[in-house]
This record gives structure tokens, C-alpha cells and sequence, in this order.
């Protein structure tokens, strides 16, 4: 389940033994701490995680994030995610994600009995019984993945499963898509979910002063083409900007975190510019 820790002292047992000033530093002082607080994180180890990146905080100078990846054997698990926030004295302060247990990812069988070609084919037949109507998709694989039921979410209690991640992609509309994840044992379907930045839905409406009715003008998924109206093209930046923000900021991939669409809509009077409802 995902977790919050907020330290009522920055942790600095490192820095007295020594300076500490660079991303490697910072390294050994998160891997001080994991091994010094080992019943908390259930034994996990710098051996266990994998570094992403490191990103300046956006609100307050010289605070910085390092975010890693939990691993097995080299397979990332999907979700496991570990972002330790420092001070301006690169002091931890804070340290959030979702991780597994080591010990129950150990159960896991890592060699894989069907082979990628076998997971696109069950992707491209489970999103031909989703949208039955005639469509062209492309599958892009993305690998192995340690995958479990409900990590993310308010449960922790699904089954374990080596998966393929596959994204697939329709070609009309281009909003169209899906994450799919493929047991690597038995190929069955694990799960699938939306890819909001495809499921991202936005419409421009006018507005008949007459009648009193909004009329759509232009959809992003019935009508995917370019707007060329400079009022139009303002709002449509200014919703996916507020997306992009939503996204990045408290790194939810959608409203409620699960792929769940995205619909933002605002309103145009006719031949003057659009301005947001």
C-alpha cells in the first residue's frame, strides 16, 4: 500500500560522519537509513532499487527529490516506487511510495513460458473484443514487469504475477489506447487500463444565444483534427496544461489514479474568441 513518512528530525547520521554535497552522497546516506530502519521496510536494501532521477522541488529552493525503482532479479516491479525527499542541507526529510515485501517478490518465478509475440496476440484480441469495429493498432512491448493486483491502490492483498507490459495504440482515434498486461506464464490477461494521455477527452462548444443551447463544435476524439482558431488553440493548450500540472504534481495519471478519462470541456461564442467555463 502506498506510504507517507514525515521525520520530525532531518535524518543526518551520514552527513556527521562526512560532507555530503553530490547525488552518490546522497545515495549512501538512503542506503544508511534503509539498513538502520530494516524492520520498517520489511529487510529492502540499496540492492533492491534501481535510480531514476533527481528533480529539483518546485516550491521551496535547493529541496530535492531522488526517486528509485524496486527490482527483482533485474525485473522492475511495476509500481514500486520509492521518492526520498531532502532540505536544503541535503538532509532527508520525508520519504513516500509503494513497495513489496522482498521476501514474497522472492516467490516470483522469473523466466517467462510464453514468449513476447504470444502477448501481443493476446493484447490485439483482447482490444478487438473491446472495440469490435473495424480499427488498425500497433502494440509496443515494454518489457518484463513484476506485477501485483491492487499495489497501488487501497488493498494489498492480489496475487503476484510475471507480466509483459504491452501499450497499444489505435490509429483513429488517436485517443485510443490502452496499458495490457499479459502473464508470462499462463497468457492470461492480468489487467488493462486506459493510457490517459490518449484518454485525455477535450471539446470546444458553442453557444447559441438564441436558443439557449450549447452546440459541440469540435471533439477531440470524433474529430481529432488541428484546431486553427487562435481562441480555440489557447484553451485546448490551457487544458492540457492543467493536466500536465495535475499529473506532475501529485504524479496521478488521471482523477482518480486508476485511468479513469479525463473530460474537460469549455465554452465559445460565436466568431469571437473562447474563453474557459
Amino acid at each position: 500500500m502506498p506510504f507517507m513518512i514525515t521525520l520530525n528530525e532531518p535524518y543526518t547520521k551520514q552527513l556527521k560522519q562526512g560532507a555530503v554535497n553530490s547525488i552518490p552522497s546522497k545515495h549512501d546516506l538512503v542506503a544508511e537509513f534503509l539498513v538502520e530502519h530494516s524492520a520498517h521496510f520489511n529487510g529492502l536494501t540499496m540492492a533492491d532499487l534501481t535510480f531514476q532521477n533527481e528533480f529539483r522541488d518546485k516550491q521551496i529552493a535547493h529541496w530535492s527529490h531522488l526517486r528509485y525503482k524496486q527490482h527483482f532479479q533485474g525485473i522492475e516491479v511495476f509500481g514500486g516506487d520509492l521518492k526520498i525527499k531532502f532540505n536544503h542541507n541535503n538532509h532527508i526529510t520525508s520519504l513516500n511510495g509503494v513497495l513489496l515485501n522482498p521476501k514474497e517478490i522472492s516467490s516470483v518465478n522469473t523466466e517467462p513460458r510464453i514468449n513476447e509475440a504470444e502477448a501481443i496476440e493476446s493484447t490485439l484480441k483482447l482490444v478487438s473484443l473491446l472495440h469490435p469495429e473495424s480499427r488498425s493498432w500497433s502494440v509496443e512491448p515494454r518489457g518484463l514487469f513484476i506485477y501485483k493486483q491492487g499495489l497501488t491502490g487501497e488493498t494489498n492483498e492480489g496475487s503476484l504475477h510475471l507480466v509483459y507490459k504491452l501499450v497499444v495504440q489505435s490509429s483513429h482515434p488517436m485517443t485510443l489506447g490502452y496499458e495490457v498486461f499479459i502473464d508470462a506464464h499462463s497468457g492470461d490477461i492480468v489487467s488493462h487500463m486506459s493510457t490517459v494521455r490518449h484518454a485525455l477527452h477535450r471539446q470546444i462548444q458553442g453557444f447559441d444565444w438564441q436558443s439557449g443551447s450549447l452546440e459541440t463544435v469540435w471533439d477531440e476524439v470524433s474529430d481529432p483534427k488541428n484546431v486553427t482558431d487562435f481562441g480555440s488553440e489557447n484553451l485546448l493548450l490551457a487544458s492540457k496544461t492543467v493536466y500536465t500540472i495535475f499529473n506532475n504534481l501529485i504524479d496521478y495519471n488521471s482523477w482518480d489514479n486508476k485511468g479513469k478519462l479525463i473530460k474537460t470541456a469549455c465554452s465559445k461564442l460565436i466568431n469571437k474568441y473562447c474563453k474557459a467555463q
